[in-house]
């Protein structure tokens, strides 16, 4: 396992051009070993989820490098950024991006389909991962019948389909009650500590820092704090058991 899992080296963006100019990123830097948890933070318009989107091989900056396990997807084409992401990243979003048409289980399973596993295989990952995340009796419910912590639980066994060593996560508890924020934070908390991946989350919700072990705060496209989290004070990840395999 590489040392670092995503490395973010003076990064900049800007969209348009001339005096319609915006510098959403001005020169970031970012890097994430296994098993770290980083909460990046900062005002609305401050640059957090256009990282988070470069980060993730989803928009190519201006300047600089994104490795991810050691590779610079930058130069790398559309072709093969798609294989890159489904391979390497699991995405977690604020609004969940469930189909609605499908049950919790064909949710997950479409993950799996994208890298060829289907069948009696992606069904037994997919209801391995919906059980293992609490959601058992919940298999066959489509997404209007689920609650909202039931759906982001579907959402990160998603994520975790295709077993990524990254997990990029925008506003994972924003639209959570205070349980199943809790809930969440936990998961994300597992799946770094136990599970040796590396979770970067984007978020205004100061509650996660509790699970953080670092905190970033980006103003105007600039990281200008970095701060420990209190993830030692609150992980009770010794006294549990969280496999994805």
């Amino acid at each position: 396992m590489p040392s670092e899992l995503l490395r973010v080296q003076n990064v900049t963006k800007t969209f348009g051009r001339g005096h319609s100019a915006v510098k959403a990123l001005r020169g970031i830097h970012l890097h994430v070993p296994p098993g770290d948890i980083v909460l990046i933070m900062g005002p609305s318009g401050s640059g957090k989820t256009t990282l988070l989107t470069i980060a993730g091989g989803l928009l190519k900056p201006t300047t600089g490098e994104v490795m991810i396990n050691g590779h610079n997807i930058v130069p790398m084409s559309e072709t093969k950024l798609p294989t890159v992401r489904r391979d390497n990243i699991g995405f977690v979003f604020q609004s969940f991006n469930l189909l609605d048409s499908l049950t919790a289980l064909e949710n997950v399973e479409v993950a799996l389909f994208l890298r060829g596993i289907k069948g009696v295989a992606a069904q037994k990952r997919a209801t391995e991962l919906l059980t293992r995340l609490g959601l058992r009796d919940r298999l066959h419910f489509r997404p209007n019948q689920l609650s909202g912590g039931e759906k982001q639980r579907v959402a990160v066994a998603r994520a975790l389909a295709n077993d990524p060593k990254i997990i990029l996560s925008d506003e994972p508890t924003a639209n959570l009650d205070a349980k199943n924020g809790h809930d969440v934070m936990q998961l994300l908390c597992q799946i770094a500590c136990q599970e040796h991946r590396g979770v970067v989350i984007v978020s205004h919700d100061s509650r996660l820092r509790s699970v953080a072990k670092r905190v970033i705060t980006i103003e105007d496209g600039r990281l200008v704090r970095e701060e420990r989290g209190q993830h030692e004070c609150t992980c009770t990840m010794k006294q549990h058991t969280f496999h994805t395999h």
